[in-house]
C-alpha cells in the first residue's frame, strides 16, 4: 500500500474516533497519518484541534501555525489558532470570548459543550449543567457531552446520576473510555451495587476489569457484591466471574468457599476426562481462570484431606504426556495449575509456542512464560547497597518466597500530570507552597522498598518528567517488578536492589521520594526515616505509609493467636491458620482480620500476620518523628468521604494539616485507617530557603 493510501485510511480511522470523542485514539492515528505525509493541511487542523479538545493548546499551536504557513487565512486553522491564543486568558476572559461566539452561534453544540466545561472549572456547576444540557439537545448522541455532565454530577454530589450519564454515553460508544473510567469510580466512590440483577451493569464490570478501568483489586468489591445479588438470576453471563477469577484476588469468603468446592469438583472431572475434547466448554472455560485465581492468591485456599496426592497423580500424567509429545486436555492443565505453578512440573517448556484456545493461552502465559521471564530478568537488575542488616536479611528472605503483592493490571488510559495537578487528585489538604520542579531535565524521584512495582510503575505513569529509582531487598520482587513495567511500556525506572538502611551511600538526592508500607517493618523505623530525610532535598516531599495502632488491634490479637500455638510462616499453617481464624467470625477480635483484603493471598496474609518485624504507630508519635527529622506534615491520602466526615467535626481548612486534630478523630473512629496511615510530608527549607 502506497503512503497517500495509508495516510487516507489512517485520517478515516482518526475522524471516527474524534467524532465520538475518543481523542487520545484519534491523535495518535492523525500523528501516524502526518508522518506518511506531513504538509497535509486537513491533518494539521484537525490534529490542532484534538490537541485543543485536550487542554494542550500549547501544543496544538505548532500545527495551526504550519498549516498557515501552508495556506494562510485558511478558516479552521485561523480558528483554531485563535482557540489557542484564548487557551492562554484568565478562564474569565475565556468565559466572555465563549459567550461573544455563542451569540453568533447559539446552536453550537461543540461551543455549548466548551463554555460548560469552563463553567465547571470555575466551580459554577449548576450552570455547567444546564450548558451541558443545552449542548444534548442538540446532539442527544455525543459520548463526549454525555461524559463532561457526568463530571459535575459527581462533584454536585449526585452520583447515581453522573452514572447514568457515563452508562449512557457507553452505551453509545462501548468503546469511549473516558465514560469507562469515569463510571467504574463513581461506582467504586458510592460502593454502587444494583438491588437486583442488571446485565448492563453486570457487563460493565466485566469490561472494567478486564481492560482495566481501575485497578482490578479496587473492581472486585463491587463484583463480588454483584454476584451475591445476582447469584439466582438464570440469565447471568460467564463473563463476570471470569473477568473477576483472571484479573483480581477474591476477598469473599462465602465466595472463596464455593471456589474451593468448585476446585475439587473440577479436578474430580478432569481426572475422568481421557482425552482433548474438540471444542471449549464453559467449564474448562471456567476452570482455566479458577486456575489463573489460585495463581494470583498463590494457592492460598485450604485443599481437604487426600486432594493433594490426587493432583499430583494428574501433575505425573500430564508430565509424562509432555514428554511423549502427547496431547495433553486442558481441563489437566487447568486442575494442575489450581495447585501449583504450571513451570514447576516436568516438561513445561513443552507448553510454550503452541497454538492454544485463548483461555488455555492466558494460563499457560501467567504460569509458564512470565515467571521464566521473570527468572532471567532477575540477572539483570545492580545491586547498589550491600544487605547486612540482621533484620532486612530476614525481610529479604521472606520476599524471596513470597513476592508481594501479586498484581496484573493498571489503568491503561493514564494521562500524565504535572505535580501539582497529581498532588491535587491525591492530598485531603491544601497543596504545599514551592513545590519541587523539574531539574536537570526531569523530577528525580526514589522509591524505597518498591516490592512487585505497582506504585513506582503508576507514578511514571502519572507524573510529567519522573525520572525514578526504585528499589527493594527481594529480587524476586524487583524481577516481577521489572516485567511488569516492560509489559506496559513503561520508560523512565531504574530497578536496583538496595537497602534503605544503606542507601546514604549511593551519592544522590532526589526531590521526590515514596516508601509505603516499608519503615514499620525496619529494626528502628527512626533510623529508616533519618536517611530517607537525608536524601530528601529541601522543600521536596515523601509519601509515606505506616501502620495504625488503633487499626490494627485485631491483628494484635491474631498475632498473639499464632505464637500460642507455634504456627510458622509456611504454606501449610497458612491455610490452617486462615480456616481457624474465620471461624471465630468477624465478632471476635482473632477472627476480625478476615475483614482485610490482605487474609485472601498467600503472601499478602504472610506480610500481614507473620512478618519477622512490624511497628505500630500513633499520630502523635509520628509527628514526633516529623520534628526530630525537620519534615512537616503536607497531607492524607483519603476518599471524599472520610475527608466529609473529618470537615465536618474540624471545620477549619488549617485542620486538615493538624496531626492532633487527625488524632481526636481517629479516636472517634479507630478503623479509619485500617489499611495504613498514607500520607505526605515535606521537608522543611533552611532560612536561607534556596536549593
Amino acid at each position: 500500500m502506497d503512503p497517500m493510501e495509508r495516510a487516507r485510511m489512517l485520517f478515516e480511522q482518526a475522524l471516527e474516533h474524534h467524532g465520538r470523542q475518543r481523542l487520545e485514539a484519534a491523535e495518535k492515528l492523525y500523528r501516524q497519518a502526518l508522518e506518511l505525509i506531513p504538509d497535509r493541511i486537513s491533518l494539521l487542523v484537525n490534529l490542532s484541534a484534538v490537541l485543543i479538545a485536550q487542554g494542550r493548546a500549547e501544543e496544538a499551536l505548532e500545527y495551526c501555525q504550519r498549516a498557515l504557513e501552508l495556506e494562510p487565512g485558511h478558516p479552521d486553522a485561523s480558528e483554531h489558532l485563535a482557540a489557542c491564543r484564548q487557551a492562554a486568558l484568565e478562564p474569565a476572559a475565556r468565559l466572555q470570548l465563549l459567550e461573544r461566539q455563542l451569540s453568533q452561534r447559539p446552536r453550537d453544540a461543540g461551543l455549548l459543550n466548551n463554555r460548560g466545561v469552563l463553567l465547571h472549572e470555575l466551580g459554577r456547576h449548576a450552570d455547567a449543567l444546564a450548558s451541558f444540557g443545552l449542548a444534548l439537545g442538540i446532539e442527544a448522541d455525543n459520548p463526549g457531552i454525555l461524559t463532561n455532565r457526568a463530571r459535575t454530577w459527581e462533584v454536585m454530589g449526585e452520583p447515581t446520576r453522573a452514572m447514568e450519564d457515563y452508562r449512557h454515553a457507553l452505551q453509545l460508544d462501548p468503546d469511549h473510555e473516558p465514560a469507562g473510567v469515569g463510571f467504574i469510580n463513581a461506582a467504586i466512590e458510592a460502593e454502587f451495587v444494583p438491588p437486583a440483577a442488571d446485565p448492563g451493569y453486570e457487563a460493565l464490570l466485566a469490561t472494567a476489569l478486564e481492560r482495566p478501568w481501575a485497578r482490578p483489586q479496587s473492581i472486585a468489591p463491587l463484583a463480588q457484591a454483584y454476584l451475591g445479588v445476582a447469584s439466582n438470576d438464570p440469565a447471568r453471563q460467564v463473563d463476570l466471574p471470569v473477568a473477576l477469577l483472571c484479573n483480581a484476588v477474591v476477598t469473599d469468603p462465602r465466595l472463596e468457599q464455593g471456589l474451593v468446592r468448585l476446585r475439587t469438583s473440577l479436578l474430580q472431572q478432569a481426572l475422568a476426562q481421557p482425552a482433548p475434547q474438540p471444542a471449549a466448554s464453559y467449564s474448562e472455560v471456567l476452570h482455566c481462570a479458577l486456575a489463573m485465581q489460585c495463581f494470583l492468591n498463590e494457592y492460598v485456599y485450604a485443599e481437604p484431606q487426600g486432594e493433594r496426592d490426587t493432583m499430583e497423580e494428574l501433575a505425573s500424567r500430564v508430565s509424562r504426556a509432555l514428554a511423549g509429545g502427547e496431547a495433553v486436555p486442558a481441563s489437566w492443565l487447568a486442575a494442575v495449575a489450581c495447585y501449583v505453578p504450571l513451570h514447576t512440573i516436568g516438561s513445561a517448556d513443552r507448553l510454550l509456542g503452541k497454538d492454544w484456545p485463548p483461555h488455555l493461552h492466558r494460563l499457560i502465559q501467567q504460569q509458564v512464560a512470565e515467571p521464566w521471564a521473570e527468572q532471567e530478568l532477575r540477572g539483570t537488575i545492580p545491586a547498589i547497597t550491600p544487605i547486612r542488616d540482621s533484620v532486612s536479611v530476614e525481610v529479604r528472605k521472606q520476599y524471596e518466597q513470597n513476592p508481594y503483592p501479586r498484581w496484573s493490571k493498571l489503568p491503561r488510559d493514564t494521562v500524565r500530570t504535572d505535580l501539582p495537578a497529581f498532588l491535587a487528585s491525591r492530598l485531603a489538604a491544601p497543596l504545599p507552597h514551592k513545590l519541587p520542579t523539574a531539574s536537570r531535565g526531569g523530577i528525580e524521584a526514589l522509591n524505597a522498598g518498591c516490592g512487585t512495582g505497582q506504585h513506582p510503575i503508576d507514578m511514571v505513569q502519572r507524573i510529567e518528567g519522573l525520572e525514578l529509582l526504585a528499589v527493594d531487598l527481594s529480587l524476586s520482587s524487583l524481577a516481577y517488578a521489572k516485567r511488569m513495567a516492560q509489559a506496559l511500556g513503561t520508560q523512565g525506572i531504574e530497578f536496583a536492589q538496595a537497602d534503605i538502611l544503606e542507601l546514604g551511600s549511593v551519592g544522590r538526592s532526589f526531590d521526590l521520594i515514596e516508601s509505603t508500607g516499608v519503615l514499620h517493618h525496619l529494626a528502628d523505623p527512626a533510623q529508616g526515616l533519618s536517611v530517607l530525610a537525608g536524601l530528601l532535598r529541601e522543600g521536596g516531599l515523601m509519601r509515606l505509609a505506616l501502620y495504625s495502632e488503633r487499626a490494627r488491634q485485631s491483628v494484635v490479637a491474631a498475632r498473639q493467636y499464632i505464637a500460642e500455638r507455634g504456627y510458622q510462616p509456611v504454606a501449610e499453617d497458612i491455610r490452617r491458620l486462615r480456616g481457624e481464624l474465620a471461624a471465630f467470625g468477624l465478632s471476635d477480635p482473632r477472627g476480625e482480620v478476615a475483614k482485610f483484603t490482605d487474609f485472601y493471598s498467600m503472601s499478602e496474609c504472610r506480610d500481614l500476620l507473620f512478618h519477622v518485624q512490624e511497628h505500630r504507630f500513633t499520630l502523635p508519635g509520628i509527628q514526633a518523628l516529623l520534628d526530630r527529622f525537620s519534615l512537616e506534615f503536607a497531607g492524607f491520602e483519603l476518599g471524599a468521604r472520610e475527608v466529609a466526615g473529618f470537615r465536618r467535626q474540624h471545620p477549619q481548612p488549617e485542620a486538615l494539616r493538624d496531626l492532633a486534630a487527625w488524632d481526636a478523630h481517629e479516636r472517634q473512629r479507630p478503623e479509619l485507617f485500617s489499611g495504613m496511615y498514607v500520607f505526605w510530608v515535606r521537608k522543611r527549607q533552611s532560612p536561607a530557603g534556596s536549593r
